[in-house]
């Protein structure tokens, strides 16, 4: 996962979805999307599934699976 600073154009934790959409090909890890927007990752977990109802291992796990059904 390459590191770098990121531009947020909305909603930290709307760009994180998104950036878990474009890389979800790449090894990523709570940890590094935490850090990428600037989280704590326990805290930045808790924020995800309060936002959006599901874990971020499980939404990743769901984005994957989504991507290889379409294969």
């Amino acid at each position: 996962l390459e590191f770098r600073r990121v531009l947020f154009r909305s909603d930290p934790l709307d760009e994180s979805r998104r950036y878990i959409e474009e890389h979800y090909q790449d090894e990523i890890s709570l940890e590094q999307i935490a850090a990428l927007y600037h989280f704590n990752a326990s805290y930045f977990s808790t924020l995800f599934k309060q936002r959006f109802g599901i874990s971020f291992s499980e939404y990743l796990s769901d984005i994957r699976m989504e991507k290889a059904e379409n294969l």
